[in-house]
């Protein structure tokens, strides 16, 4: 049994970083432009089904800023609701069966790897996913 989880990576990837104007990362350099999303990491779930693979998959990214106040960081999570909610398309062999539209979303402080301090936040979509073939 195959995972989805290359094919949403790649999807969600191409969503993002054709609709916003900051960074997005799947892989964080030393020195990322600021502000930034980072795809953080999935967790997948096969469900048992007749017709093939099935999977809950959560998709976690994590945004940051490092302004002092909260604005910057909140027009980014925004701009990725606003993207995210038009859905991804997945290619070569699953197919999105189902896209939460509401995000679980949470902000707090952060310091990064370079020691930059400033505010983040994590969305985290769920998706379900079936093989095709």
């Amino acid at each position: 049994m195959n995972s989805p989880l290359w094919e949403l990576q790649q999807a969600i990837y191409t969503r993002l970083d054709g609709d916003l104007s900051e960074a997005v990362y799947d892989f964080m350099p030393p020195t990322p432009s600021k502000p930034y999303v980072f795809m953080e990491d999935e967790d997948a779930n096969a469900i048992e089904d007749k017709g093939g693979g099935l999977w809950v998959v959560n998709s976690r990214l994590t945004l940051f800023s490092d302004q002092e106040d909260s604005e910057e960081l909140k027009t980014l999570c925004d701009s990725v609701v606003t993207s995210m909610s038009s859905g991804v398309t997945i290619s070569g062999s699953w197919v999105k069966v189902r896209q939460e539209q509401l995000p679980l979303m949470r902000t707090f402080r952060a310091q990064t790897v370079d020691g930059t301090q400033g505010r983040a936040a994590e969305i985290t979509y769920q998706f379900l996913i079936q093989e095709s073939s």
